[in-house]
């Protein structure tokens, strides 16, 4: 029997109720037409028996219980074998369907009424049922454990993430407010997007050229040489009678190759044609100075590569301050 139906012998806490009356159930999900039959205002016109005698009635009967629909699996009543069962004692139990001609043979009025009432009792069970499976769903630790891994491992290896953040964007992504909400086929989902947030909050790996770092490890080299030389120097002056010591032989070419590597590591060539002669002209501006626009001043702040986020606040204070004036 489907879960959206109420039973006569074991009646539904909730039941259909229009004008206040209960209308019973049988086994099978069918309607009590006597029980509507009250509802409706109990005139003797107005009985189930004089509505089953219409011929149109009988109609509907016939056309129900032949039609495919009463066998098919999707309608409430499929295992009935006819829309219509009497119970001697009890009463007349119809289908939904003859149901809603009932109301409408007895009145416009009282027919919008059984329809809102069925409307509503299907929306009323629909919403517990939701929430019933909702809570049947709920996952265990146990369950979880691999999530709780996968967790435990991207806050280990990240440098900026708590427990709290990591689980906050598992929330965030699944529309929970907390894990337990999570259902069993969720989880591996779940797993799946806290390995891919790994390469997100990572430290990144900067490459660095070899013949790069060479070189600048050649200039250090180089600039310490010479004050050892400088220092030793200023020994021997203070000496006075000392002789100033050799100055250290050095490989022009490379030592040039190395200062120039280590000029343009520290700044940003910055190319300009003379309007006048139209030649090209190179000079060397720091990393951290930029050449800004209407148009890609915002650009510039919003990116990574942009100004360090140390002075984002007087950037923010500066604009605030403009847009008060």
């Amino acid at each position: 029997m489907s879960n959206l139906t109420q039973n006569l012998v074991k009646p539904n806490a909730k039941p259909l109720t229009i004008g206040g009356f209960s209308i019973r159930q049988d086994e099978d999900g069918r309607y009590c037409l006597n029980d509507l039959h009250k509802a409706s205002g109990n005139q003797a016109k107005h009985k189930p028996a004089n509505f089953l005698r219409v011929e149109q009635t009988q109609e509907l009967i016939a056309e129900i219980d032949s039609s495919a629909d009463l066998q098919g699996e999707e309608t409430s009543f499929s295992h009935m074998r006819s829309c219509l069962k009497t119970l001697n004692g009890v009463g007349t139990f119809a289908a939904k369907e003859l149901v809603y001609a009932y109301a409408m043979w007895i009145s416009a009025k009282f027919h919008l009424q059984v329809i809102r009432a069925y409307d509503s009792m299907v929306a009323r069970l629909f919403t517990e049922n939701s929430k019933q499976t909702l809570i049947e769903d709920k996952t265990t630790k146990e369950d979880r454990v691999p999530l709780k891994d996968a967790v435990n491992m991207l806050v280990a290896k990240s440098k900026s993430l708590t427990y709290s953040d990591a689980y906050k964007l598992v929330h965030q992504k699944f529309g929970i407010n907390h894990v337990d909400e999570l259902t069993m086929d969720l989880v591996p989902v779940a797993v799946e997007y806290v390995h891919k947030l790994m390469g997100e909050y990572l430290p990144k790996v900067e490459y660095i050229d070899p013949e790069l770092k060479a070189f600048e490890l050649l200039a250090a080299d180089t600039t310490n040489r010479i004050h050892d030389w400088i220092w030793s120097l200023q020994g021997e002056i203070k000496r006075l009678k000392g002789n100033i010591p050799d100055f250290p032989i050095f490989d022009k070419e490379t030592i040039t190759r190395a200062v120039v590597s280590r000029m343009t590591s520290m700044n940003r060539m910055l190319l300009t044609i003379d309007s006048l002669t139209n030649k090209p002209h190179i000079q060397f501006i720091p990393n951290n100075s930029w050449i800004l626009s209407d148009e890609n001043i915002a650009k510039i702040v919003g990116d990574r590569e942009g100004p360090n986020k140390e002075v984002l606040p007087d950037i923010i204070q500066a604009a605030a301050s403009r847009l008060r004036k």
